[in-house]
């Protein structure tokens, strides 16, 4: 090897040197970023789990109907029961619901796209 080539040996590996640690650095850098961007991600879904809640206790202030006062507190007092939703809905709700069925099956039906044409002005 020349001497010439054996003088540039130090430098290049120096050079190496230098870009390892400036790749080290920029990883670092990379790894903040990312825990910075998710801490933010976290705090912001956390303000929007607030706002839903205050939200929330706004619409329960205004709410009048007593069915759904009664769901609510049934709901708070049972939150682990798993029930079948038929079971949880009224009367009304389950007459509306068989009819609707009977209509199907007695073919009284009306296709989606008539439907909308129908109503498309309020839609």
């Amino acid at each position: 090897m020349s001497t010439k080539c054996a003088n540039y040996i130090p430098i290049a590996i120096g050079i190496i040197g230098l870009l390892q640690i400036q790749h080290r650095y920029y990883a670092a850098l990379e790894f903040k970023i990312l825990f910075l961007s998710l801490t933010k991600l976290n705090f912001m879904n956390s303000i929007n789990i607030q706002t839903e809640k205050l939200n929330i206790i706004e619409w329960l202030v205004k709410l009048q109907d007593q069915t759904i006062i009664e769901k609510i507190k049934f709901l708070i007092k049972n939150p682990k029961i798993s029930t079948d939703w038929w079971d949880t809905i009224s009367e009304s709700e389950k007459m509306s619901i068989d009819q609707g069925l009977a209509d199907i099956e007695n073919r009284k039906v009306t296709a989606h796209a008539k439907v909308r044409k129908n109503y498309e002005k309020w839609l």
